[in-house]
């Protein structure tokens, strides 16, 4: 078995031991900006994720230091990007400001973590 394998493995096992903890929130793709700069955003996909309130520096995208307040764990296959837009079970729709993925060896994006 290989280690893709095996940390595949290990996220199905968390997602199914935290499934008490997991809340639902909603992913939309970015599509688009018009000409105004309204974005214009893909197909709604719900997914359960681990939130976690929690201060921290992070880089962003273009490595500025930001304080995060909080993040989500995503424990299956999405990719996030840094223009998406996730709502929050509370309604809010924070910037995302990182991202941390895992690529398994077939180049498919799984339990990334979104830092808010």
């Amino acid at each position: 078995m290989s280690l893709a394998d095996l940390v595949k493995n290990a996220v199905a096992t968390a997602k199914s031991v935290t499934a008490a903890l997991q809340v639902s929130i909603d992913h939309e793709p970015f599509a688009s900006d018009d000409a105004n700069g309204n974005r214009s955003y893909g197909t709604k996909a719900t997914y359960s994720v681990i939130v976690e309130y929690k201060s921290r520096w992070v880089n962003s995208h273009d490595r500025q230091g930001q304080l995060s307040k909080s993040n989500i764990q995503f424990l299956e296959a999405v990719q996030v990007k840094e223009q998406d837009r996730i709502t929050l079970p509370d309604g809010s729709q924070p910037q995302i400001l990182a991202i941390e993925d895992m690529l398994d060896s077939s180049g498919n994006f799984y339990a990334c973590r979104i830092y808010f």
